[in-house]
């Protein structure tokens, strides 16, 4: 059995955000860098989970395709000249009260949405944009 059937037989299907895209993507991968893939020692090739590569390509989509719900819920990205490690993004929740997260650094919001997404658990996006009034219809994140 050859590496790259390996990596097939262990990719197993789940209901993850657009798995079958990122599975593809993944393997895809592989099937291009076959030779790389078979340089790579035994114990690397074993030690090394392809599935969790592939829920990690979801994650990162699923997080992706949050963006713009994320960017149609800023009131605004507070900026310090002097001390942007004190950056933050503030959203208004649904009860009134400012939400706050910390963007060191980050100068634009659309900088600050994905470091926030990045950051975050996909729970957590999923909560910000559940809690949080829209502020913004029809948002457009570059």
């Amino acid at each position: 059995m050859t590496r790259l059937e390996k990596i097939k037989k262990q990719i197993k299907p789940c209901k993850a955000y657009k798995f079958d895209e990122s599975a593809k993507e993944v393997i895809q991968y592989y099937s291009e860098n076959e030779e790389r893939l078979n340089g790579i020692s035994e114990d690397s090739f074993v030690n090394h989970s392809f599935m969790g590569e592939v829920l990690r390509k979801c994650e990162i989509k699923e997080k992706q395709s949050k963006a713009s719900s994320v960017y149609s819920r800023v009131l605004k990205l507070e900026i310090h000249k002097y001390a942007p490690e004190l950056n933050r993004l503030h959203f208004v929740s649904n009860d009134g009260e400012t939400i706050v997260f910390k963007t060191p650094a980050e100068t634009s919001i659309e900088g600050a949405i994905k470091l926030f997404i990045q950051k975050s658990s996909v729970e957590q996006i999923k909560g910000l944009i559940r809690n949080c009034k829209v502020l913004k219809k029809n948002p457009v994140m570059a």
